[in-house]
């Protein structure tokens, strides 16, 4: 089971269902195609949780609204990603998503297009940032990686 506690509410996922528990309102519960892996929240610009992402076992792509769970976004990627991460610089949303040593860098809003990649030498475990850089977990190592290294602001 994962669970994901927002402002909004906490958004469980169990296998094949999501429940989500408002703060305010019932418990809603809804099925979904693909078993449910992984949970990202997306801050906004302002650091406010504005949307989740759930990633299925077999490449689902899913951004939902909160609290309203309107669907945002929806695709399968060509990847299943072990884990993620969102980062804003520049006024625009970047998704991180981890596949084995791959970092994969792609605009929030074009999930399917690659903007950057960084290979590491080892598999990645876990994305963590500190301040201005990327860390990449393997394990008891780690690499740093520099923002600007992945994302080029004009």
């Amino acid at each position: 089971m994962l669970l994901l506690e927002t402002p909004s509410g906490i958004v469980e996922a169990d296998g094949k269902t999501l429940n989500w528990q408002p703060i305010k309102g019932p418990r809603q519960h809804f099925s979904l195609p693909e078993r449910v892996i992984s949970l990202c929240p997306c801050p906004g610009p302002q650091n406010s949780i504005s949307s989740i992402i759930i990633f299925g076992d077999t490449g689902l792509y899913l951004r939902l609204a909160l609290p309203s769970l309107i669907t945002l976004d929806r695709c399968r990627l060509e990847i299943v990603p072990r884990d993620s991460m969102i980062i804003h610089l520049g006024g625009q949303g970047f998704l991180l998503l981890v596949h084995e040593s791959i970092l994969s860098v792609r605009q929030l809003k074009s999930p399917l297009i690659e903007f950057n990649i960084h290979q590491c030498e080892e598999e990645i475990k876990l994305l963590y940032r500190e301040g201005n850089e990327i860390l990449a977990i393997h394990g008891m190592k780690h690499t740093r990686i520099g923002i600007q290294n992945l994302i080029p602001l004009p």
